[in-house]
């Protein structure tokens, strides 16, 4: 096996493409060929900008996904928390085609792996996994299975070609420090991965992140990083002596993701003065006994105020996740969450979730104990960004992601008299067109880059090429 095909479907900046371009370089390390195969999923279950199922058919096909893999190569999966019936319904497309391809599903661990029979199952962390598997003395078996983690600082640099043609490094390069997060989030997938592996949460030394980005300014001349680390603040002596180093040696503005409860005043100057030009917040509801009690979030509203002034005091743009759909939400919630979001000073957006339920995720059980699910969903290709499990409130919660996208350019009295009338109930009419262009106007108004990157490139996918593409 010499040439190594990745097929990928969704969105470019998650931790999944990140894991690609490690396992291309491992690839090509040990001497092999590696192409892409990439469904950018435009207008379906992972875009965060446009969901529309009757449109992405257009766009994404099983089928054209199974032709773009040459005769001959050996297509490499990745099984994650939704895309199991995805990469399942690709690989029997390609074997429809009798073409001598042959198929590697890769999964973290059992429970992701799709119900399809691929020619070889690698278990185990991806890169500890694969690298094993391209040993010279291991004989490419069926089934293999590593138990040891990755090694972060001894893997290679990630090969950044390989999505070079979809997202190019140059405008926004993203970046993970390390891997897991410390929460517990009943939610999220870095908890279900935390239970599943041993030693999964830890991180790259200082030194070795900053090689990676001195390689990658000298390469492609990056004018902006995105660090994607789930909590990018976590440790406090870590933080300053990387930002130390970020500042000499690359100084571009990024964005990172941090935590109220693992976040002060000082790192908040510390990101400021090294270019940091936004830092994102889960708060997910305002809610407190929804947030401890379901999301099994520990923050209180009062950290998450602090870390906002800390924000304030140092001049730096934040945003707040809020989500919807979580069990036992009510309509006042989400009042209580708009008069909240309207008092705080120099908030940058309020990105608008739909709780997604992944497999072996612990807040499964609290929706099905609420009557918000009978089971497990089956849509696996759900994420955030798609029509929402939950049935109950869904008009509700339309109404309220709409205000919540605007609310930046209102003032804390209209906020409070919409929410104190039925006032929030016109944003459900409201155009998505509309709500783009408010939305526009904020990341204008604060020269938010990341915006500026999807205004920049989203169009692109729209091209009348990529209609065709799929078929060909």
């Amino acid at each position: 096996m010499d040439n190594f095909t990745f097929v990928y479907k969704g969105r470019y900046f998650l931790k999944e493409a990140e894991t690609l371009e490690r396992l291309s370089a491992i690839a090509r390390r040990n001497g092999r060929r590696t192409h892409l195969v990439y469904d950018r999923d435009i207008f379906g279950a992972g875009d965060n900008v446009f969901n529309a199922v009757c449109l992405n058919a257009l766009f994404s096909s099983v089928r054209g996904t199974a032709r773009k893999v040459e005769p001959g190569a050996t297509a490499v999966f990745l099984a994650t928390m939704n895309n199991a019936g995805w990469i399942g319904r690709v690989i029997d497309a390609i074997n429809s085609r009798r073409a001598g391809i042959k198929t590697i599903v890769i999964a973290a661990f059992e429970d992701l792996l799709p119900d399809v029979t691929a020619n070889h199952t690698l278990i185990g962390e991806p890169e500890s996994v694969f690298a094993r598997f391209l040993e010279p003395g291991c004989n490419a078996p069926a089934r293999l299975i590593v138990d040891e983690p990755a090694d972060l600082d001894a893997l290679p640099l990630p090969d950044k070609e390989l999505f070079g043609g979809y997202a190019p490094a140059a405008e926004s390069y993203m970046i993970y420090t390390g891997r897991g997060c410390a929460g517990s989030c009943s939610y999220c997938e870095e908890t279900v991965y935390k239970k599943q592996l041993n030693g999964y949460c830890r991180r790259r030394t200082p030194e070795n992140v900053m090689a990676e980005l001195v390689h990658a300014q000298r390469a492609y001349g990056i004018k902006e990083v995105l660090f994607k680390d789930s909590v990018f603040t976590q440790d406090g002596p870590w933080l300053a002596l990387f930002l130390a180093a970020y500042r000499e040696k690359i100084g571009v503005p990024f964005k990172c993701f941090a935590k109220a409860d693992a976040f002060n005043e000082t790192m908040a100057r510390q990101l400021k003065d090294s270019g940091c030009y936004c830092v994102e917040f889960g708060v997910q509801t305002i809610n407190g006994d929804l947030r401890r009690n379901v999301l099994n979030r520990r923050e209180t509203l009062e950290a998450v105020r602090a870390a906002c002034l800390a924000c304030n005091t140092c001049g730096l743009l934040y945003d707040i996740d809020h989500m919807f759909g979580i069990p036992h939400e009510t309509v006042e919630d989400h009042k209580e969450a708009a008069r909240w979001y309207a008092s705080l000073r120099g908030l940058n957006r309020i990105k608008c979730h739909n709780l997604t339920y992944y497999k072996c995720a612990d807040i499964t059980g609290y929706a099905i104990a609420a009557g918000d699910i009978a089971s497990v969903p089956v849509d696996e290709e759900a994420g955030f960004f798609s029509t929402p499990v939950k049935k109950k409130l869904q008009w509700e919660n339309r109404c309220f992601q709409k205000l919540f996208k605007t609310l930046p350019l209102l003032s804390e009295t209209s906020v409070r008299a919409l929410v104190r009338g039925n006032g929030w109930k016109l944003f459900g009419w409201a155009p998505a067109a509309l709500i783009m262009i408010a939305q526009l106007i904020i990341a204008l108004r604060n020269n938010d880059l990341r915006f500026k990157v999807y205004l920049k490139y989203y169009p692109k996918l729209l091209r009348p090429g990529n209609l065709k593409r799929v078929y060909v």
